[in-house]
């Protein structure tokens, strides 16, 4: 066979004559002919023998399966991108059905729509969904429910559902009272601009509760939730300027800020419109006594809240600013009272015991004085311990 040479002449042996060699050789040793035909090729080698070879053998690379595996992840990443989606979309129906404009709010489709997110680890549809529980919204109030979806919101990264774990910690809801791990939670909250932890936790520093009691730094909490949107945030910061605590004291500026979070279209403060129509009644705070004004304030707060229509109830069986109704007055007062109004359990009470409005029932009135002390009513406690 021939062999192809380079230009210095040098004989390469190529690999199928070697392997042709060899084949002659063992034929002759088995006694076989291993001769060959003039001008016939040598037998091609096998697959065999190239393994066994210095060559390493050619790996088919697997294209497919590789194109396969891609194509495969691709679409179980956009599942998941299309399944994240819609949770979000469901949690924003819901916060809207929730806590929107009261004429669309609907509290038994947004629990569904918590839900639906929520299952979807959502973290702003399981700390709706936690709310709803904590303060029976749409649902029967379970703490036992609430505490941990508040806390798998919490730790998927809703401070909005930080902020509501909190408010169980500090209750004692659903888990054990625990004051500083409420105070922390706050902290962190407020940190991460969910200005709702600023204002929570605010009164602790008015209080000096677990830190330094410094009315300044309330007052700078009260403040960057104002600032941050909140009412409730501007009412705290009102009656910080009336107050003078950690501020200059300035009615006109307080007045201003509470005015605003009372009239607040979206999230009006029953509170706000509770102190207005106090001020206006007393002529405190360099307002003129207006008692029309006042009752203006006053059927505000308790369109707003059940729990705050005690002082129209009061006005009402005293006919003071407005026609005499007792009847009417003390519907209000027993409907502030029953939404677990400490004031209107309170004002109540003194009615029963002095039978205003009502016929004299000290036993009812005592009643009426431990659950209003129950409720914070300072006022009450001291009477009830007399």
């Amino acid at each position: 066979m021939k062999t192809r040479t380079s230009t210095s002449k040098t004989t390469r042996v190529t690999l199928s004559a070697v392997i042709l060699s060899v084949g002659v050789i063992i034929a002759g040793c088995k006694g076989k002919d291993a001769s060959t035909q003039e001008g016939k090729a040598a037998p091609a080698p096998t697959a065999e023998k190239v393994a066994k070879s210095d060559e390493p053998p050619q790996v088919e690379v697997p294209i497919k399966a590789a194109t396969d595996k891609a194509a495969t992840d691709k679409a179980a990443t956009d599942k998941a991108a299309t399944i994240a989606r819609e949770a979000a979309n469901a949690a924003e129906e819901a916060w809207v059905l929730y806590e929107g404009p009261i004429e669309g709010r609907n509290l038994a489709k947004a629990v569904e729509q918590f839900q639906r997110a929520c299952d979807a680890e959502n973290a702003d549809g399981c700390t709706g969904l936690g709310l709803a529980y904590l303060d029976g919204k749409g649902v029967p109030v379970e703490p036992e429910k609430a505490v941990p979806l508040l806390t798998r919101a919490c730790d998927g990264g809703s401070l909005r559902g930080c902020n509501g774990l909190a408010n169980a910690y500090l209750d004692g809801q659903g888990i054990a009272m625990d004051e500083a791990k409420a105070r922390s939670l706050y902290q962190r909250a407020c940190d991460g601009n969910e200005v709702r932890g600023c204002i929570n936790l605010a009164p602790f520093y008015t209080a000096g509760r677990g830190v330094p009691k410094d009315h300044a730094r309330a007052f700078s909490l009260y403040e960057r939730a104002c600032k941050g949107g909140r009412s409730d945030g501007c009412f705290w910061t009102g009656v910080a300027y009336k107050r003078g605590q950690g501020v200059t004291r300035s009615c006109s500026k307080g007045d201003e800020l509470i005015r605003t979070a009372c009239n607040d279209e979206k999230n009006p403060v029953s509170a706000a419109c509770i102190d207005l129509a106090l001020s206006l009644a007393r002529g405190t705070c360099d307002k003129h006594k207006d008692m029309a004004e006042s009752i203006r304030y006053s059927k505000r707060a308790c369109e707003l809240s059940k729990a705050d229509c005690g002082l129209l109830g009061a006005a009402y069986v005293d006919g003071n600013g407005i026609r005499r109704d007792k009847k009417e007055g003390i519907r209000l007062l027993t409907e502030s009272c029953s939404a677990d109004s400490a004031d209107g359990c309170a004002i109540l009470a003194e009615y029963y015991r002095i039978g205003r409005g009502v016929p004299r029932l000290p036993a009812e009135a005592a009643a009426l004085l431990k659950k209003a002390c129950d409720l914070g009513h300072d006022l009450s406690c001291q009477s009830a311990h007399r």
